[in-house]
């Protein structure tokens, strides 16, 4: 199963990569470091580091997701979901490489923001990527329950409804 998974994943990172969509993904993330991370500017406070490319990696990782979850839609996906024994391994693969896309553009964001960027990084670092994790395997999950690959005739809106009303009793 997990072999099954792992070339299913690495077929779809490579695929939506190499794609317009990914040179496109690729052009915005070295839009968005050169806009907000501006190396003539110097130094940034370590929190905005964290917060704006915490805010890029759930971003992209969405959008990322939905990019996938179209790719493996298409029509000539088909046989290949045939002849696996779980749509589950279909699922975890368009999820698996539209994470780690995710994570991929958002560390060349992080890394490239350390030119002339914050200086303390390691610390900074071993707090921010459990937290960026969790941020972008949200946003994943949201995305595939946004896609047509996972929705089959049921209304997005109960899922969204539920979360909002999640993320709204917290503050009241």
């Amino acid at each position: 199963m997990s072999q099954r998974v792992m070339a299913l994943t690495r077929y779809f990172w490579r695929r939506t990569l190499i794609s317009l969509s990914g040179v496109l993904y690729i052009i915005v993330t070295l839009a968005f470091w050169y806009l907000f991370f501006d190396p003539g500017q110097g130094s940034t406070n370590p929190a905005y580091y964290v917060l704006i490319i915490g805010a890029f990696g759930a971003a992209a990782t969405f959008l990322l997701t939905l990019s996938v979850a179209s790719r493996g839609n298409l029509a000539e996906h088909y046989p290949l979901v045939v002849r696996l024994p779980s749509r589950v391994e279909y699922l975890t693969a368009v999820f698996l490489a539209a994470v780690l896309l995710g994570f991929t553009l958002q560390g060349g964001v992080a890394l490239l923001a350390l030119y002339r960027g914050p200086d303390a990084i390691v610390g900074l670092w071993l707090e921010a990527i459990p937290v960026w994790t969790a941020v972008n395997i949200l946003a994943a999950v949201l995305a595939l329950h946004a896609s047509d690959l996972v929705t089959m005739g049921w209304s997005r809106v109960v899922v969204y409804g539920t979360i909002a009303l999640l993320l709204m009793s917290q503050y009241q």
